[in-house]
């Protein structure tokens, strides 16, 4: 199956187009993919020789850190012909002398399909962060980078990886992009970097996490498999806004999951913009979810079944939860899409509401339009991280080039290869063979309540539908946030994900695990 473009870009983990720094580097990524066998494209490690490191030290509340920050690339190489097909650029946070068997290390990136590892890396995880105001909205200019008080570092090193494509990371030839975009090209050339950069580093025995935002959730649940295949046992995952079905986001005919699987963030939104009237947030949101799986549901699949009265009865229902009109409700017939909710739930005020975090408005142009002109969220944060990500890894971390750092390139990717025939394209199966085969790999989910991109929802439905034995439940962990698709940006939930992440770790390394 091929994804078409309007699809990718309704998953990419977060828009706005950067540019690049670093030496001028080749285009293109992976090597010709038997899928789904991931192993057969591996390759011996290459040495790198221009990766730059630099000294410095975090500084956080109680305690400091002298780390090493590393910005260099590994290549990618097709195992018949030993042509180096890609180059994957990361930039490394690693502890100075620490103990590498007992420091655990994070490799992390964001999603898209097309989006580089730029929003987590000055967002949450680096040292380093992109300054927003506390509630997520965009300051004034210019922007500023400061000391990431919540920096993932006291827990352990930080790898930020781009995908090819994104980033500076690049093919070699543009006949190559084939060998990289797509779901198993892609989980092959994350598991070789992985694998070579643990040779490189000496981190064979060091416990290993994977982290990933939006289709990164989608990644790291192929990850666990496709690195246990490898030999490597990663002691946990983290899904960060993530995604793992796209039956649960993908409003397409005769799909009703994801009407369901959004109307508890639907719900939210509408009391947090006074539409809905609530005594009791939880309580509210609770008997929304009780409601969309249960008589929401069912209605749903009755389909022309229903009698107008029912039909008007649910409808009035839904506008009871989500705060638009029931008519509107009704004239939707009872499936109300994320896109009409962002446009429909201000109209009044002609305002709309944001895709990554609805907790932001902007206004829309037309009055009468069903879709929004643009995502107010992904508008207050591409233009700050972008400019503090560009100055800051040349004038801090001095890497240098002439390429342009692409933080997001879902428009230069045609189509991606899920290669599952026509399926629903969906990672869960490969996370539940992982946690059966590695009884000891911890699962964290990490959702937001103002999430319109991945509904905390749908990844509940997903996880309650893994069908993974009943001991290995108690290896998963949901953690929800009062933010939206990027849980960082809200100061409070920024320092909520990393007090949750370092207890994750803690657990998943420790000696009771």
């Amino acid at each position: 199956m091929r994804i078409s473009l309007s699809i990718v870009a309704a998953f990419l983990c977060v828009f706005g187009i950067a540019q690049s720094p670093g030496q001028p580097r080749p285009s293109g990524p992976g090597s010709p993919i038997p899928v789904p066998n991931v192993i057969e494209q591996m390759h011996a490690p290459e040495v790198s020789k221009d990766w730059v490191e630099t000294k410095h030290v975090w500084r956080g509340a109680t305690a400091s850190i002298p780390y090493t920050a590393t910005c260099g690339f590994v290549p990618i190489k097709n195992d018949l012909t030993e042509e180096t097909e890609a180059e994957m650029f990361f930039v490394a946070y690693t502890k100075d002398a620490a103990t590498p068997s007992t420091r655990p290390v994070v490799f992390a990136f964001n999603g898209g399909p097309g989006s580089s590892s730029i929003w987590l890396h000055v967002g949450a995880l680096g040292p380093r962060r992109a300054k927003m105001n506390d509630d997520g909205s965009l300051p004034a200019p210019p922007f500023e980078i400061v000391d990431n008080q919540e920096s993932w570092l006291p827990y352990a090193d930080v790898v930020m990886v781009d995908a090819v494509g994104t980033g500076y990371s690049r093919t070699t030839k543009p006949e190559f992009d084939h060998n990289f975009y797509g779901l198993q090209q892609d989980l092959a050339a994350f598991t070789n970097f992985i694998r070579q950069y643990l040779s490189e580093a000496q981190r064979w025995r060091s416990p290993v996490f994977v982290a990933g935002e939006s289709y990164g959730g989608f990644r790291v649940a192929g990850l666990a498999q496709t690195l246990l295949s490898e030999g490597i046992a990663v002691n946990g995952i983290i899904s960060i806004s993530g995604v793992m079905n796209f039956g649960t986001i993908d409003f397409q005919k005769d799909n009703d999951l994801p009407f369901i699987s959004f109307l508890p963030a639907e719900c939210a939104t509408a009391i947090y913009h006074h539409k809905v009237s609530s005594a009791d947030f939880n309580q509210t949101v609770k008997e929304c979810e009780a409601f969309a799986s249960g008589e929401y549901a069912a209605a749903l699949m009755k389909g022309n079944g229903l009698t107008s009265a029912e039909r008007k009865q649910v409808a009035a229902k839904i506008s009871s939860f989500i705060g638009v009109s029931p008519l509107y409700v009704e004239r939707s017939n009872l499936r109300v899409t994320a896109a009409g909710f962002r446009t429909e739930l201000l109209r009044d005020t002609g305002d709309i509401v944001g895709r990554y975090d609805a907790r932001l408005i902007g206004h829309n142009s037309s009055g009468v339009s069903q879709t929004a002109d643009y995502d107010p969220s992904n508008a207050a944060v591409t233009p700050v991280f972008v400019s503090a990500f560009n100055d800051y890894i040349a004038s801090e971390l001095n890497f240098h080039t002439s390429e342009k750092y692409r933080s997001a390139t879902f428009r230069e990717i045609p189509s991606w290869d899920f290669g599952n025939d026509g399926e629903t394209p969906d990672t869960s199966e490969l996370l539940r063979r992982a946690m059966e085969q590695n009884p000891h790999m911890k699962v964290m989910l990490c959702c937001s309540w103002y999430d319109l991109a991945c509904p905390y929802f749908g990844m509940r439905y997903v996880m309650d539908h893994l069908g993974e034995q009943e001991k290995l439940k108690k290896n998963i962990r949901f953690r929800y946030f009062k933010a939206g698709h990027m849980v960082y940006i809200d100061t409070p939930s920024r320092m909520k994900f990393a007090q949750d992440v370092g207890e994750f770790i803690h657990d998943a390394t420790g000696p009771g695990r």
